[in-house]
């Protein structure tokens, strides 16, 4: 019989099976399948999959792969659940995009810090082969007028990155109120390493603020072969690719036009560390606007820049201003300067007894036959430029 003592072992055995089945199912049914480990990532599918990995901290861990474009139309306001909460509690897991795109990602608040899809991506995580289009954020200034807001870490893909991102792309528009830190299209705040990554659109912040960039507000970590043709609009430390640049920079350029009051470069309004890059946008500063740096802290080597520079001085057609034992090595430039008060030169403004070796500038194209950096700075004719010794 059914119920006899011989079977109620092996009926309640069937039940605990279909008991334990069920809260298997219904673990996955935040998904479109997988279990989040390494071999079989969860499969995120549409909309409301995307925002459930906000949704359910306890997954921040896991393995997500990407197997359908994604459009976020719907959610507005604050209403996405952010992927990684803040710097103490951030994304650790793998995010791959799979080659996807994420389309439409809103935001809009006044009272919020770490903006993105992913708030913070932590140390040992990883976000790759993503693409966000036609993101628009707007980060209100919370504390009203010239008063610092609590808008801080703000980006598409992540408002801080200590982690990797590699092979990433966004575009869209991004407007922040005053007061606004470590703005960037792409991350706020990088910490980790950022690799083959791009942006496109433009980031605008009205009134007073610091750290604003094309791809990244403020970096203190690695970013390698990434372009912004982002136009970047600012106050404080405002740069093309970087706002502010403690970290590294290689093999990377930006081609947006830049505007700032000070600290104002094509490439980095601050930066202490550029290997093998170029800017070629347009900048209009007001004191320390570089066609390349704005202000060096450190060593800016192999890497030139082709845009005009204006400003009201220490102005220069690389680097604005460059500060006591930094160096400027093997680099050039070509565009109109214009200074409008003092200091202003073909290839550096301002030389606070720095080092500048075999570096040149354009005097006919840049309309300046003056430059501070000494011997190390050597003004040239068009043709003279593109001779192979120069």
């Amino acid at each position: 019989m059914l119920f006899s003592n011989n079977n109620c072992k092996p009926l309640g055995s069937l039940f605990l099976l279909l008991f334990i089945c069920l809260l298997v199912s219904s673990a996955h049914a935040k998904y479109s399948g997988g279990t989040g480990e390494p071999n079989n990532p969860y499969r995120i599918a549409d909309a409301n999959d995307m925002d459930q990995i906000g949704a359910h901290d306890e997954d921040w861990e896991a393995h997500f792969v990407l197997v359908n474009d994604i459009n976020l139309a719907d959610y507005t306001g604050t209403s996405f659940h952010r992927i990684g909460e803040d710097w103490d509690k951030p994304f650790t897991g793998v995010f791959d995009g799979n080659g996807h795109a994420v389309n439409n990602f809103n935001w809009s608040s006044n009272t919020e810090m770490y903006i993105g899809i992913f708030g913070y991506i932590g140390e040992g995580s990883r976000v790759a082969n993503l693409f966000l289009k036609d993101f628009y954020i707007v980060a209100q200034n919370g504390g009203g007028g010239q008063l610092p807001g609590p808008n801080k870490y703000i980006g598409a893909l992540a408002g801080g990155n200590s982690g990797t991102i590699v092979n990433c792309q966004a575009s869209g528009s991004l407007w922040a109120g005053g007061g606004s830190k470590e703005v960037g299209a792409l991350v706020g705040f990088n910490g980790g390493t950022i690799s083959n990554c791009s942006t496109s659109g433009s980031v605008t912040i009205a009134g007073f603020d610091d750290y604003i960039g094309g791809l990244a507000g403020r970096n203190y970590g690695l970013i390698s072969k990434c372009y912004s043709t982002t136009t970047v609009s600012g106050s404080i430390c405002v740069g093309g690719l970087v706002g502010e640049n403690g970290g590294e920079v290689m093999e990377s350029y930006a081609s947006g036009n830049v505007s700032g009051q000070n600290r104002v470069g094509g490439l980095a309004g601050y930066s202490q560390n550029v290997e093998s890059c170029y800017a070629t946008g347009n900048v209009s500063g007001g004191s320390d606007a570089g066609g390349l740096i704005g202000e060096n802290d450190g060593t800016t080597a192999n890497s030139y820049a082709t845009g005009d520079v204006r400003g009201s001085s220490e102005v220069g057609g690389l680097v604005g201003s460059n500060f006591l034992s930094s160096q400027i090595l093997n680099s050039y430039a070509t565009g109109l300067v214009g200074s409008y008060t003092y200091h202003g030169g073909g290839l550096l403004g301002y030389n606070e007894s720095g080092i500048v070796e075999n570096s040149f500038w354009d005097i006919e194209s840049s309309g300046q036959q003056y430059s501070a950096g000494g011997s190390g700075a050597m003004g040239r004719t068009t043709v003279q430029m593109q001779i192979i010794s120069t």
